[in-house]
């Protein structure tokens, strides 16, 4: 919060929850939002982890006490999402894609991005990635296209 305050931002509308555990349900005009890092039990090979995002839902639908409709989480440094049993995930983008982590480890160093969704009580009607507005460069230091230059 003071890093907002410091920033400017009104924090009037804004709710902060701390998870006291590896999860978070959020709810959000009536859909519950499992919120998690992305690094719990996600595991494959090969690129992003599709089976490995779709092995994990199918047991927390039974193993998380709480009703969840919907997945998101990051750590992937990828902006992707899917459908697993008329359940929804969404893995966001980055902030910043220009680390050896995400080099080495998941051979990505795309664009900066984050998610923006339009939800109506009945779902999900838009789903949007918004490039940050600062250029990443790629490993031959030059910045890409599409970045600001």
């Amino acid at each position: 919060r003071k890093s907002l305050a410091e920033a400017g931002i009104d924090q009037k509308r804004l709710e902060i929850t701390i998870a006291d555990d590896w999860y978070v349900i959020d709810e959000c005009l009536g859909h519950n939002n499992m919120l998690i890092h992305g690094d719990v039990g996600i595991r494959g090979f090969g690129g992003f982890p599709w089976y490995g995002v779709a092995r994990r839902m199918a047991g927390w639908i039974d193993s998380v006490p709480e009703t969840w409709q919907n997945l998101y989480f990051g750590h992937f440094h990828q902006f992707v999402s899917g459908d697993f049993n008329g359940r929804r995930w969404y893995c966001g983008g980055t902030p910043e894609s220009d680390n050896e982590w995400a080099r080495s480890e998941l051979s990505a160093t795309g664009r900066p991005q984050q998610r923006l969704q339009i939800v109506t009580p009945e779902q999900v009607v838009c789903d949007l990635p918004i490039y940050l507005d600062h250029a990443y460069r790629g490993r031959d230091g030059k910045t890409k296209a599409g970045a600001k230059r």
